[in-house]
């Protein structure tokens, strides 16, 4: 685990939580002060306490806050994922509920783990949840900037592509993305404004910023980051 800087995609500070083989889910609290974790082939939902951000308090701090059941006889607790209404649900193997973690932001077992939160009627969980991050669920992903405010770009920083939205009455839109000197570091004519995917391809990380534009008309602006890790 690391200190992750969003503004210029540096990772520092690095925590590492032993004696946990097998290890699968991991989830933050929206407050982001709480991890939450799960091990393959394990039931136990476990809690971490980031507020002593150092290794020994973070190991000491586990928690077992809940057991994931599951059917199988082997595969036991699956991925976890925040929510927008800031649960932490949890995937059970072969299992017809998913678990969630109600109040992720409390600590110990006052985080109120429920096994069986909610039912997939007829269907069935696997290991999986949605593997998106969760910077799409952030206030931030859309800027607060009137300009920025109509367009949406996740994940964001990103790693390998960043997935754009605009509101727009045009349908195709023209992109470019700039690095901090103002040079045009990629350009894109005619994307769907709906749903556009940028590829890093062979750009450094850091931060850039893109542009929308239709005709000679600007849309929108805004960052994104891009990171190594």
């Amino acid at each position: 685990m690391f200190d992750f800087d969003r503004n210029t995609g540096v990772l520092s500070n690095l925590i590492t939580i032993s004696g946990y083989n097998n290890a699968w889910g991991a989830e933050f609290s929206g407050d982001g002060k709480k991890l939450y974790t799960t091990r393959w082939y394990a039931t136990p939902v476990y809690q971490f306490d980031l507020t002593n951000y150092n290794q020994t308090a973070i190991n000491n701090s586990v928690v077992t806050v809940g057991q994931a059941t599951s059917p199988h006889s082997l595969y036991k607790a699956g991925y976890l994922k925040r929510g927008k209404d800031d649960k932490i649900y949890v995937a059970k193997f072969n299992s017809t509920y998913l678990g969630a973690v109600e109040l992720p932001d409390n600590l110990g077992m006052a985080c109120n783990y429920n096994d069986s939160y909610v039912s997939l009627g007829t269907k069935q969980s696997q290991a999986g949840l949605p593997a998106f991050l969760n910077t799409n669920l952030y206030t931030n992903s859309k800027g607060s900037n009137p300009i920025e405010k109509n367009t949406e770009a996740y994940p964001n920083p990103a790693f390998f592509n960043i997935h754009f939205r605009v509101q727009s009455n045009n349908k195709l839109l023209n992109f470019r993305l700039f690095d901090l000197n103002g040079k045009i570091v990629a350009e894109r004519t005619n994307v769907n404004a709906e749903s556009f995917n940028f590829y890093r391809e062979n750009l450094k990380s850091g931060i850039y910023i893109y542009a929308f534009y239709a005709d000679n008309e600007f849309i929108s602006q805004g960052k994104i980051i891009f990171t190594d890790y």
